[in-house]
């Protein structure tokens, strides 16, 4: 497919993810999901992100197939469930953040500080936490998300290959 053609494609995609909404609705493609971050689950693997201005979706990927990136935690009530204003990207991303670097040794097997792989931290925005989004997803891979790998990152410090 020629990079035009591409582009084409995920155009049509994310126009057609964006008029169902953002809610964490899946629809199916020839090679994998789409889907919002906010509705994966752990042991979910990442084929590629595809953005908008604010959301992000991701194409989903059979682990036991080559992929970029996996969801190695999440908790769907990180900042509870009352109705509060937004507190701030800013606010909402260092605690997101040091909740997953926390979450990432007892999967990988290694300190994120010391490990050789990438931790992306995803947490809603405004619009999103307005619609009752108080998630944090935690998501692990090769930092370049071009390098595949097959299988899990469950405890694969270590391993000549991740």
């Amino acid at each position: 497919m020629s990079r035009g053609a591409k582009w084409a494609v995920i155009g049509v995609i994310t126009a057609v993810v964006l008029s169902i909404g953002a809610s964490g609705v899946m629809i199916t493609r020839a090679i994998g999901s789409v889907s919002t971050v906010s509705n994966l689950s752990p042991g979910q693997c990442i084929e590629d992100f595809i953005t908008t201005e604010e959301v992000f979706f991701v194409t989903t990927a059979d682990c036991d197939e080559p992929h970029a990136l996996e969801v190695y935690a999440n908790r769907p009530d990180f900042w509870g469930s009352e109705e509060r204003p937004h507190p701030g990207m800013n606010v909402l991303f260092a605690e997101g953040e040091a909740w997953c670097a926390d979450q990432f040794e007892s999967f990988v097997g290694e300190p994120y500080e010391t490990s050789p792989l990438g931790m992306w931290t995803f947490v809603p925005i405004v619009e999103g936490w307005a619609e009752g989004d108080r998630s944090v997803q935690c998501i692990v891979g090769a930092w370049d998300e071009q390098t595949l790998t097959t299988g899990t990152l469950r405890n694969s410090a270590g391993r000549e290959s991740a």
